[in-house]
């Protein structure tokens, strides 16, 4: 599904008001800067990001706009990148459609995995 400029911008507002000081750009700033990379693709090779480009990318991770992929070396889809950029198309129409969820798992494997550990793989030996 193809999300438009207004919708990336409501999403963008709804989001950046839960997670104040993340972005030096404003709202619409920041979502001309997404579509500048994800209008015509559906990844960006993290080699193609400047450092100021990419540092916004990790931002946009933090939020849950965006996320990184790790592709293999030996990967030739993506020409040897080993990481690139997606647009979390799933989580904005969630946020559209009146979600307050940003970046929460579904489920929290991690309590899950902790919790069966054994209360003895702590100590030290």
């Amino acid at each position: 599904m193809q999300i438009t400029r207004e919708e990336l911008t409501i999403v963008l507002n709804k989001v950046l008001t839960q997670k104040t000081d993340k972005f030096d750009l404003d709202v619409i700033e920041l979502t001309d800067f997404i579509i500048e990379f994800f209008y015509d693709r559906k990844s960006v090779d993290d080699r193609c990001l400047g450092s100021h480009d990419r540092d916004a990318f990790y931002k946009l991770d933090e939020v849950g706009i965006v996320s990184s992929i790790h592709r293999s070396a030996d990967s030739p889809s993506l020409n040897n990148c080993k990481r690139s950029w997606i647009l979390r198309s799933d989580l904005i129409i969630k946020l559209l459609n009146g979600s307050s969820e940003c970046n929460e798992p579904e489920n929290n494997e991690f309590v899950d995995l902790y919790s069966s550990l054994p209360s003895d793989v702590w100590e030290k030996d």
